[in-house]
């Protein structure tokens, strides 16, 4: 238990050093790397669909307004 105490003391001022610093945290970064990761291997892709998207489809206030929208895109497709 002591080593565990150490470990999480040690993470909490790293991640306080990191916020003092104006950093990410790991976890951030982390999270950062597989936004990244995720747009590099679907660029060409998905961003062309993307870029074909009406306005308002694209410009959607919450994840539940957009997949309504791109629904109503994508029967119109067919």
């Amino acid at each position: 238990m002591d080593i565990l105490e150490q470990v999480l003391q040690w993470a909490t001022k790293m991640e306080e050093r990191l916020r003092e610093l104006g950093l990410f945290s790991r976890g951030k970064r982390r999270l950062g790397s597989i936004i990244s990761m995720c747009i590099n291997s679907y660029r060409g892709e998905v961003v062309e669909h993307w870029n074909r998207l009406p306005r308002e489809v694209v410009e959607s206030p919450s994840l539940g307004v957009f997949k309504r929208r791109v629904d109503v895109v994508l029967r119109d497709m067919a």
